[in-house]
């Protein structure tokens, strides 16, 4: 029987091998199984697909489009309202639950018009994934102004400029690369959701 120092010995030289490497083989396998599985971009989690895709938060975009009491459909910026960490939690990790929470609260707002930095980007994914622009009713989305919550400081609009939504539809998109055709492609991360009345 060994004595008890050299027991403790063995523990921590077991502790200060295997530890470690341990911890990490978890955190990838963990990264690798939310990146496959609820849509974790392979960017956050420990990173470890950082440098083999394009997938991370800041190239995801909340396609958002809503039904305004005028029967006018409108393309909205749903992150708008929303403060930098939560978005940047959203946009790592998104999930259908994060769409109905925001479609509930946007739902009742007042809408303005405003020239976002994200319209360029999804005016490219617009040209190049015709399956982006998200049709209802027939009516394809195109070259309307994108529309932000509208907040005490703005100024005084016209009536016809201020937009309040019968309906709002959100849907989350992600880039990949496609190898194939060496091009990038925009595809949806989940189911649509939708909130209101759309007839």
């Amino acid at each position: 029987m060994l004595p008890l120092k050299d027991t403790n010995n063995r523990g921590t030289w077991f502790l200060e091998r295997f530890l470690v490497p341990t911890i990490l083989i978890l955190v990838a396998l963990l990264q690798f199984y939310l990146a496959h599985t609820a849509n974790l971009s392979p960017w956050k989690g420990g990173g470890f697909g950082m440098f083999a895709a394009v997938d991370s938060p800041s190239m995801r975009v909340l396609a958002a489009e809503g039904l305004a009491e005028g029967g006018q459909l409108i393309r909205l910026d749903a992150l708008d309202s929303l403060d930098n960490s939560t978005i940047r939690r959203i946009l790592s990790l998104p999930r259908q639950i994060h769409l109905e929470q925001i479609a509930s609260e946007l739902i009742s707002e007042k809408f303005v018009p405003q020239n976002v930095q994200r319209q360029t980007t999804l005016e490219r994914l617009r040209r190049e994934n015709p399956k982006f622009a998200i049709q209802v009713s027939g009516i394809l989305l195109k070259n309307q102004p994108i529309y932000r919550l509208k907040t005490p400081e703005d100024p005084i609009l016209l009536n016809d400029s201020v937009k309040t939504l019968k309906a709002i539809r959100l849907q989350w998109w992600s880039l990949r690369f496609d190898r194939n055709h060496n091009r990038l492609l925009a595809e949806p991360l989940g189911e649509p959701v939708e909130a209101g009345n759309w007839s």
